[in-house]
């Protein structure tokens, strides 16, 4: 059974969280984690994604991250200065668009359960 942990959440990213934690309902080791200002989604205590003011940010193997960074709505997470090589952003004008990227959710799921 999926956990949900429900703080406050900017009223932005209200809908994004609906939205999403409605296409990951099917997922059950995925968790939902609510913070002040984004979204957290975990696989045991490890977070796969999270929202970034209206964006979904993605942890994904090196490789696969070079291969979706030329795709017209993803980029490479770049934070300050430094290129985070295994994240990528996604970004859709509307929320509902994100339902389109749920393979993308289970393959980021594999990938960080994976990791030890």
């Amino acid at each position: 059974m999926k956990k949900f942990r429900t703080l406050p959440v900017m009223h932005a990213d209200n809908e994004l969280a609906t939205i999403l934690s409605s296409t990951l309902e099917d997922l059950p080791q995925a968790e939902v984690e609510r913070k002040a200002n984004h979204i957290s989604f975990l696989i045991g205590q490890k977070v796969f994604a999270y929202t970034q003011g209206g964006k979904v940010v993605m942890k994904l193997p090196k490789e696969r991250v070079e291969e979706l960074n030329g795709r017209k709505n993803i980029s490479t997470l770049v934070m300050g200065k430094r290129v985070m090589k295994k994240w990528i952003v996604i970004e859709h004008e509307k929320p509902e668009e994100y339902k389109e990227e749920l393979a993308l959710f289970k393959e980021t799921m594999t990938f960080v359960s994976s990791k030890s």
